[in-house]
């Protein structure tokens, strides 16, 4: 519909499924409709806001390397120029925020300005390497300044250690080098200045930390990528040891659950309803029950609050999707839940998401899970077409 270009207005549907309803909104790529996430998030948050046309979105500006765009990305962290920082930004991953940046990106701009921040980069050198249509940058070298209230912190790496100093209101300084860096680090309470420094010398001389792709021909950054590969290289970084001291940490707040939660935790985790307070009264955790001191009460009601049942609430325990959808139906049949009450992937389980929706999915490959998805979607847009939804 839009010939691969951006659509000039965001595309809703108000899909009522559920008690609650639920909006999307859906995006034309390549002659086919999708479900976006964030185009459904920002149009979650623009509220009452105009929809910024196509002519006033930031435009993407791509760089003709991956250095190149890098280099402009941190630049324009530098200038604290918001709008060219989005615009580095890959479009296939920020697209919605680049549509929708208008609506807050002038305000945004104008605080930061008026925040009387100075930032300057210098002395920047940066390594790269590429695979295909996507790449990694690394950061041979730096001067940073950042200065504002009376304050200045100066940082500088030389591709082996980091040189800090801080002056002001607090003075400080120091050095920490990749060489004197631990061959695994878990900061702590006990981390010295140093020693953090040294292990992010490590990491910035060992790890291409900005993954950046190609999209129509131009470089960008992407921040999906800079992201997993962060989390990745954290992981990596650690020992046998931290993961195994981590679990048990899990543990011991899972165990201490049990005093809260009394139950077999072997089997059900809830228990039995043993641990309920029947007279526990939601009015007097609010200060309106009674006053023991006067003997007086702020309220003439002293019925406890208690869940009401609502139709279709035994349809949730059950193990099968098939047979949860058939539940909820016979609740529409028999008027007492409308089909908007019943989630669309069991109100219309012919679309074949019913038990994959019901099991989260779970262990479906990637070749499934794409061949359903694919196929619920033509079906959908069937029932959208008859009018069905």
């Amino acid at each position: 519909m839009f010939d691969g270009e951006r659509p000039d207005a965001a595309s809703t549907e108000d899909g009522d499924f559920g008690p609650q309803g639920l909006v999307v909104t859906t995006v034309e790529h390549d002659g086919r409709w999708y479900v976006s996430l964030w185009y459904s998030v920002a149009e979650q948050l623009r509220g009452t806001s105009s929809l910024p046309t196509r002519d006033e979105a930031v435009v993407p500006q791509g760089g003709d390397s991956p250095e190149e765009i890098a280099t402009q990305f941190i630049q324009a962290m530098g200038d604290l120029d918001l709008e060219l920082m989005l615009a580095s930004l890959h479009p296939d991953e920020f697209e919605a925020l680049q549509r929708y940046a208008p609506i807050f990106l002038d305000d945004a701009q104008r605080q930061l300005d008026d925040a009387g921040i100075q930032v300057k980069i210098s002395e920047l050198e940066l390594r790269s390497s590429t695979s295909g249509d996507t790449g990694a940058v690394g950061i041979e070298s730096f001067a940073l300044e950042l200065s504002g209230d009376g304050d200045r912190v100066a940082v500088d790496w030389d591709g082996e250690c980091i040189t800090w100093e801080l002056t002001g209101s607090d003075e400080t300084s120091g050095t920490g080098c990749a060489a004197d860096a631990a061959d695994s680090f878990t900061p702590d309470s006990d981390t010295s200045p140093e020693q953090g420094a040294a292990a992010l010398a490590k990491g910035l001389q060992d790890t291409d930390i900005i993954r950046v792709a190609t999209f129509e021909g131009d470089w960008y950054i992407s921040l999906v990528g800079s992201a997993l590969d962060g989390t990745v290289n954290a992981l990596e970084q650690l020992e046998p040891e931290d993961l195994q001291d981590a679990m048990d940490s899990i543990d011991e707040v899972l165990g201490s659950l049990d005093s809260v939660f009394p139950g077999d935790s072997n089997n059900d985790p809830w228990g039995d309803d043993s641990w309920i307070d029947d007279e526990f009264n939601a009015d007097d955790v609010f200060g309106t029950g009674t006053d023991d001191s006067t003997g007086s009460s702020s309220s003439s009601d002293d019925s406890t609050d208690e869940y009401v049942p609502q139709p279709g609430d035994e349809c949730w325990s059950i193990e099968s999707g098939e047979e949860a959808a058939t539940c909820f139906q016979s609740y529409v049949a028999s008027g007492e839940l409308a089909p908007t009450d019943v989630p669309v992937q069991l109100a219309y389980p012919e679309c074949g998401l019913a038990e994959a929706w019901w099991s989260y999915y779970d262990g479906m490959t990637d070749e499934d899970f794409i061949a359903t998805v694919t196929a619920a979607h033509d079906c959908f847009q069937a029932l959208v077409d008859e009018g069905a939804l």
